[in-house]
């Protein structure tokens, strides 16, 4: 099977960065662009979501945890700013090309999310994040399903 047809999105788009050079982004990653070294952390969950009755020892949980961040902070150097850690080879070792690393992404992306809303701008940034992260922690589990699909990325 080829990569679905995601009407266009799977194209990065350009942006101009602070210091004037451009960036191509995926639209789906584009709610991070809100967002700054201060700020990002705000996706993370709570610290309240710990769910422990010290409000001290959630709080060092989160501390801890905020690390995650690199997970899904866009790499503004990479073709859609894929994440920095998302392979750039298919799960046979074979190199794929920068539109098939996004196609890969995106199609991998949508099972974590459970489904990616039509328009990808209209994502939730903070489900975005959950789905970054849970696909990051169990990138073995969805290459399965990839494979069990019989997906085909373009191949360098």
């Amino acid at each position: 099977m080829t990569a679905p047809d995601w009407n266009g999105q799977n194209i990065p788009r350009i942006h101009k960065g602070y210091d004037g050079t451009t960036f191509s982004i995926l639209p789906v990653l584009e709610c991070f662009l809100g967002y700054d070294e201060d700020t990002i952390t705000d996706l993370l969950r709570s610290a309240d979501s710990y769910g422990w009755d010290d409000s001290f020892v959630n709080a060092m949980a989160w501390a801890n945890n905020a690390y995650q961040v690199m997970y899904f902070v866009p790499d503004f150097s990479r073709y859609g700013c894929l994440p920095m850690w998302f392979p750039k080879e298919d799960s046979q070792g074979r190199l794929l090309t920068n539109q098939g690393q996004v196609d890969r992404f995106l199609y991998l992306l949508d099972y974590a999310y459970g489904g990616l809303p039509d328009d990808h701008i209209q994502v939730n940034a903070r489900g975005l994040v959950e789905a970054i992260l849970n696909l990051h922690d169990n990138l073995g589990e969805y290459v399965s399903v990839e494979e069990g699909d019989g997906m085909e990325w373009d191949i360098q």
